[in-house]
């Protein structure tokens, strides 16, 4: 809530507590990569994304956080990690939405959210000279 009522200061305890959640896995390290990307801490979101994203985002487990994961994941790195030079996170984390909406959300308007999203990363990967996921179909 304290997010959807623009109230950042209350994200400070959510960050602390997210310490002690450790046992969450992939969903606490995306929690906490939102919420600094929130408080305009791209250095720290970048780092939690990255965990993240290591192996081709192969530790977040296909479990029941796996679309809480991504999803928040997704967010922090379109919102902030761009502007910061980590364009490779931000390449993943579009086709990754991308992909998600293009195979789990058929509507129209997710197939054309997942048109612009492969669009984006694949001129953020040429531009910068890295390959896009083979999996980006969108």
């Amino acid at each position: 809530m304290a997010y959807q009522r623009g109230e950042p200061a209350r994200f400070e305890a959510i960050i602390a507590q997210i310490g002690e959640l450790g046992r969450l896995g992939s969903v606490a390290d995306a929690l906490a990569a939102f919420f600094h990307a929130q408080l305009g801490r791209q250095e720290r979101a970048c780092a939690h994304l990255e965990e993240l994203a290591r192996d081709d985002f192969a530790g977040i487990p296909r479990d029941e956080g796996w679309l809480i994961s991504v999803a928040l994941a997704a967010s922090a790195a379109i919102a902030r990690c761009d502007s910061i030079g980590a364009r490779p996170s931000g390449v993943a984390a579009r086709a990754g939405l991308a992909e998600l909406l293009h195979t789990d959300r058929p509507s129209r308007a997710a197939r054309e959210r997942a048109r612009t999203l492969a669009s984006e990363a694949r001129a953020t990967a040429e531009a910068i000279g890295i390959p896009l996921p083979e999996d980006v179909s969108a």
